[in-house]
C-alpha cells in the first residue's frame, strides 16, 4: 500500500510544478502560494481527525510547516524565473539531503545503495546546469536581469528546506496521525504565506478567473499528493518515500516539454538519467 501511495504522490507532485508555472504568468509567487495553500487546507480538513497533542509533537509540526513554507516560497520564485522541468530537477537535490539527514538524525540505515544515490543525484543535477546558471548563483537582488538568471539560488534553497521539512515531519509522526499532521502543517504554511502576501501588499491584487481556478486546482492536486505522501511516510523510512516521491520530476519534465516547449538537450537527458537512477537507489537498501 505504501508503494501505491508514494507513486501517486510522485505523479501528482510532478504535475503541480507545471500547473504552478502556468499560473505564474499572471500572478506573483507569494499570492499563488497563499491561494494554493488555502485550497490545500480545505482539502485536508475533510480527512483530519483532531485530538490532543503533546508539546513536542506540536513543536515538530510548527517547525516542519515553517520549513515547508520557506521551501515553497523559494520554489515558486525559481519557477517564476527558470524552466519548470530543470527547476524541478534541481529541487530533487532534496533527495540526497534527506537520505543523509535521515541517517544522521533519524538513525536510518545508510548503505552502499544510498551512498550511490547521493552521488548519482548530485552528479546528474550538475550535468544539467548551464555555465550561466552557476555564474549567476550569487546574483544581487537589485540587478533584475541577474536575478532572473539566479533562479538556481531559489531552487537550491527550496531543496534544503524541503529536506528539513521531511525530516521534521518524520520525527513528529511517532505519536500523531499523518492526516492531522498534514492539516496542522498546512495551517502553518498558510499563516506564513498570508504574512508574506500582507507584507508585500498583494492580498487584494487583481487575478483573472482563469488563473484563480488554475491556482485552486493546483491546491487540490497538491492536497491529494501530500495526503498520499504523508500516509506513505508513516509506513516506511523517510529516505525511501522521499526518493519515490521525487520520481515526479519525470512528469514535470515531460509536461513542461509538452506544454511550454522546454525540451531538454542531450546533456540534460544524460543528467536526467543519472538523477532518476540516483532517486531509485535508496529503495534498494
Amino acid at each position: 500500500m505504501w508503494l501505491v501511495l508514494a507513486l501517486s504522490s510522485a505523479v501528482l507532485s510532478g504535475a503541480v510544478a507545471v500547473i504552478i508555472k502556468y499560473a505564474l504568468k499572471e500572478t506573483s509567487p507569494e499570492l499563488s502560494l497563499f491561494i494554493r495553500t488555502a485550497a490545500v487546507l480545505v482539502f485536508t480538513l475533510f480527512f483530519a481527525k483532531f485530538k490532543k497533542l503533546n508539546l513536542s509533537d506540536l513543536v515538530f509540526i510548527i517547525l516542519s510547516g515553517a520549513a515547508m513554507a520557506i521551501s515553497w516560497l523559494c520554489y515558486y520564485r525559481a519557477l517564476n524565473f527558470g524552466r519548470a522541468g530543470i527547476v524541478a530537477c534541481v529541487e530533487r537535490l532534496s533527495t540526497p539531503l534527506t537520505v543523509v539527514g535521515a541517517s544522521l538524525f533519524l538513525k536510518e540505515t545508510f548503505g552502499p545503495a544510498r551512498f550511490i544515490s547521493v552521488v548519482f543525484v548530485t552528479f546528474g543535477i550538475l550535468i544539467m546546469l548551464e555555465k550561466d546558471d552557476l555564474k549567476n548563483i550569487g546574483a544581487k537582488s537589485s540587478d533584475k536581469d541577474k536575478k532572473k538568471k539566479g533562479w538556481l539560488c531559489f531552487a537550491l534553497a527550496s531543496a534544503l528546506f524541503t529536506a528539513s521539512s521531511v525530516l521534521l515531519a518524520k520525527a513528529g509522526l511517532k505519536n500523531i496521525d499523518s492526516d492531522l499532521s498534514l492539516t496542522l502543517r498546512t495551517i502553518v504554511v498558510l499563516i506564513i504565506s498570508f504574512g508574506v502576501v500582507l507584507y508585500k501588499k498583494e492580498l487584494f491584487c487583481k487575478i483573472s478567473p482563469k488563473t484563480l481556478v488554475t491556482v485552486i486546482l493546483s491546491g487540490f492536486v497538491t492536497g491529494f499528493s501530500w495526503l498520499c505522501y504523508y500516509r506513505a511516510l508513516a509506513l516506511r523510512d523517510a529516505a525511501i518515500i522521499q526518493s519515490l516521491d521525487r520520481l515526479g520530476v519525470l512528469v514535470s519534465v515531460a509536461l513542461s516539454a509538452l506544454i511550454f516547449g522546454e525540451r531538454p538537450n542531450k546533456r540534460q537527458l544524460v543528467g536526467l538519467f543519472f538523477l532518476t537512477a540516483g532517486i531509485l537507489f535508496p529503495t534498494l537498501g
